[in-house]
C-alpha cells in the first residue's frame, strides 16, 4: 500500500526506517509524501502507567526478564510531527484545568541529592533518529564521568531486550561508579535522591521534572527540551525551571480515545490545521488575492 494524495493526512506515529516494517514503510510514504497538513497521533506521556509483565509460563520459570505492559489512557496530536521542534500542538498558554484533572502532584524541587540519573529508550525508538541508544549510554556516562564524582545509575528503558541490556551493562563495568538498575524498580524509585536526570528524547525527563530532579536533555526531539538546558557542563549545578505552565501546555496535547471520538480533540486542532491547508494551498496556488488579480489579468487580456 502506498500513499495516496489528499487534503488531510492522520497518522500514528513517525516515520521510522530502521524497523523496516510493512506498516513503517506505508507511514513513512505519507511523511514523505503528502504535501498539506499532517495530523500524527502519538502515545502521551502524562498519566501512562506500567503494568506488570503477562510473559509465557517458561519466561517466569527461568526467570528471564520480561516487559511491563505500558497503557495510555491518553495520545499526543499535533500537527507536523509528534515531536521536535516542528510538531504543532496548539496549546501555548493553556489554561490549567485539564492539568488539574489529572490529579498529579508537582513535587518541590529536591534540596539535596546523591546519583545522577542516566536514563536510557528502546533501541530503534524513532525519537533517536537512528542514535545507537548502547553507543550513547555509554558515551554519556563517559562524559558525566569527568563532570561530576557522583554515582551515576542507568536505568535501561522497560522496552529493551536482554542482548542489549547484557552488551550495555559490559560495557558499563569500565566507567568508574556507573550502577544499572535492577529491571523491576520503577522511574520513581530511581529518581529518588537523585541530583540530576541526563536523557536524550525519554518522555522520563517529564516525570523528573514533576518528581522535583532537575533534568537535563540532549536532543531537541524531547518533549522538555524547551525548558530544560542542554549541556552536560551544568550537572552541578543544574536549573530549577517553572514547570507549571509547561505541565498546563503538556496537558493539552494529549487527548482521550473518548475525546476523539467525539471531536474535542479536532475541535482543538482545527484552527491550526485549516491555517496550514491555507498556506499549502497558496504555496502550489497563489493567495486570494494573487489568484483573483490573475483571473481578471487573464479576462483583461
Amino acid at each position: 500500500m502506498a500513499y495516496q494524495p489528499c487534503d488531510l493526512a492522520i497518522v500514528y506515529g513517525m516515520p521510522n526506517p530502521l524497523l523496516g516494517r510493512k506498516r513503517g514503510s506505508i507511514r513513512q510514504s505519507v511523511h514523505e509524501n503528502h504535501k498539506g497538513p499532517l495530523l500524527v497521533v502519538e502515545s502521551s506521556i502524562l498519566g501512562r502507567v506500567f503494568l506488570p509483565p503477562k510473559g509465557q509460563f517458561l519466561q517466569r520459570l527461568v526467570g528471564a526478564y520480561r516487559k511491563p505492559e505500558q497503557k495510555n489512557p491518553f495520545y499526543r496530536l499535533a500537527l507536523n510531527a509528534a515531536f521536535g521542534p516542528t510538531a504543532d500542538f496548539a496549546n501555548k498558554n493553556s489554561p490549567s484545568d485539564r492539568w488539574e484533572r489529572l490529579g498529579i502532584t508537582i513535587e518541590p524541587y529536591r534540596k539535596a541529592g546523591d546519583h545522577v540519573l542516566l536514563i536510557g529508550q528502546t533501541p530503534n525508538d524513532a525519537s533517536l533518529r537512528g542514535i545507537d541508544i548502547v553507543d550513547w549510554l555509554i558515551d554519556t556516562a563517559r562524559r558525566i564521568r569527568k563532570l561530576s564524582a557522583r554515582p551515576i545509575l542507568v536505568r535501561f528503558h522497560p522496552g529493551m531486550g536482554d542482548d542489549n541490556a547484557i552488551k550495555a551493562k559490559n560495557r558499563l563495568r569500565k566507567i568508574a561508579d556507573v550502577h544499572v538498575t535492577p529491571r523491576d524498580q520503577t522511574l520513581a524509585e530511581n529518581l529518588k535522591d537523585a541530583w540530576v536526570s541526563v536523557s536524550l528524547s525519554s518522555g522520563a525527563a517529564i516525570e523528573s521534572l514533576i518528581a522535583g530532579v532537575p533534568a537535563i536533555t540532549l536532543s531537541p526531539d524531547s518533549l522538555a527540551y524547551g525548558i530544560t538546558p542542554h549541556d552536560l557542563k551544568v550537572i552541578e549545578n543544574p536549573p530549577t525551571p517553572k514547570r507549571e505552565q509547561f505541565l498546563y501546555d503538556l496537558a493539552y496535547a494529549q487527548w482521550s480515545p473518548e475525546e476523539y471520538a467525539d471531536g474535542t480533540a479536532w475541535r482543538h486542532m482545527e484552527s491550526a490545521v485549516l491555517s496550514r491547508m491555507e498556506t499549502c494551498f497558496a504555496s502550489t496556488h497563489g493567495t486570494p488575492l494573487e489568484i483573483a488579480q490573475s483571473a481578471f489579468t487573464g479576462s483583461a487580456a
